[in-house]
């Protein structure tokens, strides 16, 4: 019998909080993650180290901050490496013995070649490997490049995301037991376009519009207005999507649900195995999306709640209680060491989180004092900035744009910036030290040669413009 449990990893792209019953989505249909979190503890406060889908996915499955990593940037998924001299959770748990694949969207760079602890797996929704299954099955045929915007049309029996839930249960039936899994099922919805399965199940009139929708954005940073600007329009034009706010919620609303079928169909499978007391199950999204909040879509150069706070939900029967929720500040860069420390996994390996193990058993209000996110790049709108999530307080510090300070507490949907009053001049200075200790303790104070990373492949007057913002600023 194998000495460590069974891992079951089941990851969302850009899903919002607010799409899920148990996290009290008022537009929300998720029976299957509402079951599973009735049965673990619900993380109510897990945040992201970055907004974006390739630097968030580099913290997770590395264990450390996008500047540590050097995952900084939200390319493609062709330019950014996830370097082999980086050990993550996946090298760790397969050096103990775990039997390591994963399925689905990968975004993490040479995507065909097996790497980083995995035997097996290995599809993505941007390279050759689903693109070629799609068209080898001679059901479905589109002239190449298949794009998102036209895979996002392909029927549920072949879409993506069944293609992935359908390989995870694959892998399930067929493991023999000899030594545990660790498993990764990546979903890619509810990303945008917006189109695919489900999308016309709920009704525009039917949904409800976020408490923050009329936010004006005045007195914010400007690159948020230019986003705001940009994003809808280029969304909406490119999959012809009416332009109206509550029927996006409804499309993307209707994708969330796909998520729940497949997470529905997976947990099944695991359960028709017999497998599922002796697996620990971690149900998280990479990051959220604006969805409405603020009057923004999709995600872009902010710090919202919308973009930065994730569902995340963990079960594992007999040592985890059920029907529990956690209210402390989590931070995705604290999976891998909370997951090690559960499977009882002795490892050398040096994570920039913390294990939350003793916090999650006890559903505990308190874990950390702070949260930190960074920004490096958001495609058209260059941007650097800088995050800090306490208990009271969000800073986010821009570079070449005026920063944000919301009171979290009294104005929970953040519609107040403070950064500029007078009287928060202390906050502020506060925030900013936590900020430059957070540098310190994970070498990312030399923030110019940080940049020069990125300089790589890089256009020079990209990398002068970021160095010039960071000569305006000290941290």
């Amino acid at each position: 019998m194998p000495k460590h449990p069974n891992i079951l990893f089941i990851t969302t792209d850009q899903q919002n909080c607010n799409t899920l019953g148990c996290y009290g989505g008022s537009n929300a249909l998720s029976p299957n993650l509402d079951k599973l979190a009735s049965e673990g503890v619900l993380l109510d406060r897990a945040y992201v180290t970055c907004p974006l889908c390739v630097p968030s996915r580099g913290s997770i499955m590395s264990g450390r901050y996008p500047h540590v990593s050097g995952i900084m940037l939200n390319d493609d998924g062709r330019d950014i490496e996830y370097s082999d001299t980086i050990n993550g959770l996946s090298d760790v748990l397969h050096d103990s013995g775990y039997d390591c694949a994963y399925f689905g969207k990968w975004h993490l760079g040479r995507d065909e070649q097996v790497q980083h602890g995995f035997e097996e797996g290995w599809e993505t929704f941007l390279r050759d490997s689903y693109e070629n299954w799609l068209q080898s099955s001679g059901q479905f045929s589109f002239p190449k490049p298949l794009n998102v915007h036209r895979r996002a049309l392909v029927p549920e029996p072949l879409a993506h995301d069944t293609h992935a839930a359908n390989r995870t249960i694959d892998f399930l039936k067929n493991h023999k037991g000899d030594k545990p899994f660790a498993l990764w099922c990546a979903l890619r919805a509810p990303h945008d376009p917006y189109v695919g399965p489900y999308t016309d199940k709920f009704k525009a009139e039917d949904m409800q519009l976020p408490g923050n929708v009329s936010d004006s954005l005045i007195g914010k940073p400007v690159c948020q207005r230019n986003s705001w600007s940009k994003k809808y329009t280029e969304v909406i034009e490119k999959v012809s999507m009416p332009d109206d706010l509550k029927a996006v919620i409804a499309r993307y609303q209707g994708l969330s649900y796909f998520v729940d079928v497949n997470v529905g169909r997976v947990l099944d499978a695991l359960r028709g195995q017999n497998m599922d007391q002796d697996t620990i199950v971690v149900f998280h999204s990479d990051h959220g999306d604006m969805m409405g909040g603020h009057g923004l879509i999709t995600k872009g150069p902010y710090m919202y709640e919308e973009t930065n706070r994730v569902p995340f939900i963990i079960r594992y029967p007999g040592k985890l209680p059920a029907n529990k929720r956690m209210s402390g500040l989590f931070s995705l860069v604290d999976l891998a060491p909370t997951i090690l420390d559960l499977t009882g996994i002795k490892h050398a390996e040096h994570f920039d989180g913390y294990s939350a193990m003793s916090a999650i058993k006890q559903a505990a209000p308190h874990f950390r004092d702070a949260v930190f996110a960074e920004i490096f790049e958001i495609i058209d709108q260059r941007c650097l900035v800088l995050n800090v999530r306490t208990e009271k307080w969000k800073y986010n510090m821009y570079f070449g744009d005026i920063d944000e300070l919301y009171d979290m507490e009294n104005d929970p949907l953040e519609l107040t910036n403070l950064a500029e009053q007078p009287g928060m001049v202390t906050v502020v200075d506060g925030l900013q030290k936590t900020l430059q200790q957070w540098l310190l303790e994970t070498g990312g104070l030399d923030m110019v040669s940080l940049l020069a990373k990125l300089g790589k492949d890089r256009p020079m007057n990209y990398l002068s413009k970021q160095i010039g913002m960071m000569a305006t600023r000290s941290i």
